[in-house]
């Protein structure tokens, strides 16, 4: 029983959390390659989130709801290919933003940056033996912006930007490696991301000198390199219908920059250091139609000073989730508590504001499908 329930209850929890405030928003899992047979999914996830700074300068100067809510959708199927053989498709949301600051006073009053994007996974999976499988596969990613940023923080930061365009369709690869004993209750699997190069062809323009103006836009060329990333998903029985499970990830994020052509503070989004986040749970089947897991998340801070398109560093989550399931169909929800790390933005490397005491809610609905 274990077994038939490894995917369903730890990726309903796993996955949840992901990054819930910075531009991560669905990291890649495995674990729809453990599934038997044909199987389906569509996953809907609501993310409610309050994040609000005031100036180091003037903290009485604020601003709230800097992080707008938001809504994804994901998709995944997975289909046997003979008595050694699997394929899965997957289609997924991997970066998202949505950033207002609406404050009079404020120096960034009237900025908006929305981010989206949309990725395809393909995958194949190969038994190397009776307990273990490989699996690899290609992915796709395609991004569009729309970027307005309005800045009167004192000569000389003071200008007007904007930025509005799409990328390429950039293409990438997954690599894995996966463990079964399910006499023992034991699952293990290993997943590399590659880096994805993506090439945005897009219009942007600047005001220099003026805050809240409406820039003239320009043909330009820039490129992003999407970070690689490296997970470690693991499940071990500890007692009947009863397993520990989990996930360790290193998102390769060092280095990391969106810098437009003409942007004048260099770059909008800048990232130092590698991102680590851990993941540790517990699952127990109550019966044939019920699943219940729970999870604890947490993404150490990098340090530094944040960008103010994306003021978190570093959470603290708690997962509680259940799962009915009645022949082949399931329906499963779970509910997030988020604790964002206080965090320093700046401009350049001055700090700038500082945001304490974030918090976010995330709830998942997800439907599935055994045939």
């Amino acid at each position: 029983m274990l077994a038939s329930v490894y995917s369903l209850l730890c990726s309903l929890c796993i996955g949840q959390v992901a990054h819930a405030g910075g531009l991560d928003q669905t990291t890649f899992s495995p674990l729809i390659l453990f599934e038997d047979g044909g199987y389906a999914e569509i996953s809907a996830q609501r993310r409610d989130i309050t994040v609000s700074g005031a100036l180091i300068a003037a903290p009485n100067v604020g601003a709230q709801n800097v992080l707008q809510n938001r809504t994804t959708l994901n998709l995944g199927h997975k289909q046997d290919l003979g008595d050694r053989m699997g394929v899965a498709l997957q289609i997924t949301t991997p970066y998202a933003a949505n950033t207002a600051y609406n404050a009079v006073g404020y120096p960034l009053n009237g900025t908006t940056a929305t981010l989206e994007s949309r990725a395809i996974t393909a995958l194949l999976s190969y038994d190397i033996s009776q307990n273990a499988f490989a699996y690899g596969g290609l992915r796709l990613l395609q991004s569009d912006g729309d970027i307005y940023v309005s800045l009167n923080a004192g000569v000389p930061n003071v200008f007007s930007y904007r930025f509005d365009g799409k990328s390429d369709t950039g293409l990438g690869y997954v690599l894995g490696l996966a463990y079964s004993r399910p006499e023992f209750g034991t699952r293990l699997a290993l997943s590399y991301t590659s880096p994805i190069d993506l090439t945005f062809s897009s219009q942007e323009g600047r005001v220099l000198g003026v805050a809240g103006a409406t820039p003239a836009l320009s043909d330009t060329r820039f490129g992003v390199e999407m970070p690689a990333t490296l997970s470690f998903d693991f499940q071990q029985g500890i007692a009947t219908n009863t397993a520990l499970f989990g996930r360790i990830q290193q998102s390769r994020s060092g280095g990391f920059e969106i810098r437009p052509n003409l942007y004048p503070a260099g770059a909008l989004v800048t990232y130092r250091d590698d991102v680590m986040r851990y993941d540790l749970g517990i699952k127990h089947r109550l019966s044939e139609e019920w699943g219940i897991p729970a999870l604890y998340s947490q993404e150490p801070q990098t340090g530094g000073l944040s960008s103010n398109l994306a003021p978190v560093d570093g959470l603290r989550a708690f997962t509680l989730g259940a799962e009915y399931t009645r022949g082949g169909a399931a329906i499963g929800f779970a509910l997030s508590e988020v604790r964002f790390d206080d965090t320093t933005t700046g401009l350049g490397t001055t700090p700038f504001a500082r945001f304490n005491g974030n918090r976010a809610r995330l709830v998942t609905i997800r439907l599935s499908h055994r045939f």
